[in-house]
């Protein structure tokens, strides 16, 4: 009964893929042979969403089908660039937010890559994992908004990420901006500079106005130097 019901989801799919519409007839072995995750993926390629989509939902390959809304979305995004972005938003949010477990932040770089920022961070806004927003936005400059979706998902090595992104650009200010109002951030940028670079720390306790802190520093660091490591050991 298994193989007969197999065999009838075979030949549906066969037969949606010989409609004129579509225009791939393939045989049932070469079907088998590419796979129907392939098949799908290839189908969202040429820009058949529905029909990929409804594929994807008749054998049950939530992922794939997933995978057809996003590039759907992103597609929707490329191809109308003089749509409003709060339109294409609203337009987005309808399909991609029934469909369990997708992407926004693939979505997002999509719309930050055709040269929609405000539609990518909207886009971000929906995005429940700091993991996939996070790198994007600081990609994207907004290094502020990164730090604080870093702060919030409780992940210190998102935190580093953004403080080091800010850094490598070579701002030592904006780094100190950046950090300003932000105690978690400070401390793990304390935390660092006075494991691996104890001038740093004594530059930064300087900038954002704490003298005495720098003295402390200086003189840990004084001590550490003359008794070959730090007090205690």
């Amino acid at each position: 009964a298994a193989a007969f019901q197999a065999a009838i989801r075979t030949l549906r799919v066969l037969n949606a893929l010989r409609d004129y519409r579509v225009g791939r007839p393939i045989t049932a072995p070469q079907l088998e042979a590419l796979g129907a995750d392939a098949l799908v993926d290839a189908l969202a390629a040429q820009g058949q969403h529905l029909l990929a989509l409804r594929i994807a939902e008749y054998l049950s390959l939530p992922e794939a089908g997933r995978r057809v809304v996003q590039q759907w979305a992103v597609a929707k995004v490329q191809g109308n660039p003089n749509a409003p972005d709060l339109a294409i938003l609203e337009t987005i949010l309808g399909k991609l937010g029934a469909m369990p477990g997708a992407s926004f932040a693939s979505v997002a770089e999509g719309a930050f890559r055709a040269g929609r920022q405000r539609l990518a961070a909207a886009l971000l806004d929906h995005e429940p994992r700091a993991g996939e927003q996070v790198p994007l936005l600081t990609q994207m400059g907004e290094q502020e908004r990164a730090l604080d979706k870093a702060i919030e998902s409780g992940d210190t090595d998102l935190v580093y990420l953004v403080l080091f992104h800010v850094w490598r650009k070579g701002d030592f200010k904006e780094l100190v901006r950046v950090v300003a109002g932000r105690p978690l951030a400070a401390e793990l940028f304390v935390s660092y500079c006075r494991a691996t670079d104890p001038e740093l720390l004594k530059t930064f306790y300087f900038t954002v106005g704490a003298p005495h802190a720098a003295a402390q520093a200086a003189l840990l660091d004084a001590l550490e130097a003359r008794d070959g490591g730090p007090p205690g050991e």
